[in-house]
């Protein structure tokens, strides 16, 4: 489709959806270029929105954000600690509503087997399946944790750290108290743009961290609780979907428990901590149209037009093939 309407004249398209200020582009092999600008939502922090001025010159994109709002026109149900953090700081209010939104979220996407069952292929009717649900609950739950040790209740293990020490694993220090604040953060790289992969390496380990801890504990509770057929069965369909490479020994840390960690944190991330495209995310200035343009053959996008490009190309393979 980038093809079709760069090739066509089209130079940028304006999209929104996933809140995210993101400008990404693509050349076709005819090497006409086509940008996707992005554009985060006012509901999700940094409250972003964008000016464009199109000139002879180029066309220049300004980011803005929403710094401040009149309380008085909210609706009823706000707690006075509510409204004097909205008004005394708007922005810092946005960030923890994202922040902690990501609690659903982490939710939704590690509390069940819906959304890592379908990337691994796997019927939701089969063994494996329900196993990877019931595991994924228990991590779930192990994610909810704090990620550190107080030292409060000696004894037990109601932290992230307490449990990755019964693997003999650590989890690396930071300032984060929950796991879904270390999520936030890659997140919010990703939605206010410009997200650097060098400056989310160590936050990005510390997710890794904190999902192998969590599904380790919930692997040993499942043994423990005599499933250890239903994780082989897991094991087996984890292995048979070539989309996670396991050791042929039988070991729960190799065979199961690294791979998914991998696949898991791929999962939440991937898209999210390197921003693989120019230009500039947030304030940028591109070229005006007539630049860049190689192609100066245009198809109309109508079905005539796609027709006639259709068949130029099939003939052009049939006469190669001759």
């Amino acid at each position: 489709l980038a093809t079709l309407l760069a090739d066509s004249g089209v130079k940028y398209v304006f999209t929104g959806h996933l809140h995210a200020n993101d400008i990404t582009s693509s050349r076709s092999l005819k090497g006409n270029v086509i940008y996707d600008i992005q554009t985060g939502a006012l509901i999700t922090a940094p409250c972003a929105y964008r000016t464009v001025t199109f000139s002879d010159s180029g066309v220049e994109i300004k980011s803005e954000y929403v710094k401040k709002i009149d309380t008085s026109y909210l609706d009823d149900g706000y707690s006075e600690k509510q409204l004097e953090m909205i008004s005394s700081d708007f922005s810092a209010y946005a960030e923890k509503f994202f922040e902690s939104g990501l609690c659903k979220w982490l939710n939704r996407y590690i509390g069940s087997a819906g959304k890592l069952g379908k990337l691994l292929k796997l019927s939701e009717n089969s063994r494996a399946y329900k196993t990877l649900n019931d595991l994924l609950l228990n991590v779930g739950a192990a994610l909810s944790l704090p990620v550190y040790d107080d030292g409060a209740t000696p004894g037990l293990n109601d932290s992230l750290e307490e449990i990755a020490a019964l693997g003999k694993s650590k989890i690396p220090e930071s300032d984060h108290i929950m796991t879904y604040q270390v999520a936030a953060e890659i997140m919010g790289a990703f939605y206010h743009g410009d997200e650097n992969a060098d400056e989310l390496k160590e936050t990005k380990a510390l997710l890794f961290s904190c999902v192998k801890a969590a599904l380790a504990y919930s692997s040993a509770r499942l043994v423990e609780s005599g499933r250890t057929d239903d994780l082989d069965e897991l094991v087996k369909a984890v292995s048979s979907s070539k989309l996670l490479k396991t050791n042929s020994s039988f070991n729960y840390n190799d065979r199961l428990i690294y791979p998914l960690v991998e696949k898991i944190v791929d999962v939440m991330t991937s898209g999210l901590t390197d921003d693989l495209c120019e230009p500039s995310d947030i304030n940028v200035t591109l070229e005006p149209y007539g630049e860049n343009d190689a192609s100066t053959e245009r198809y109309p996008i109508t079905f005539i037009g796609k027709l006639i490009r259709f068949i130029k190309m099939l003939t052009s393979k049939i006469i190669i093939f001759k």
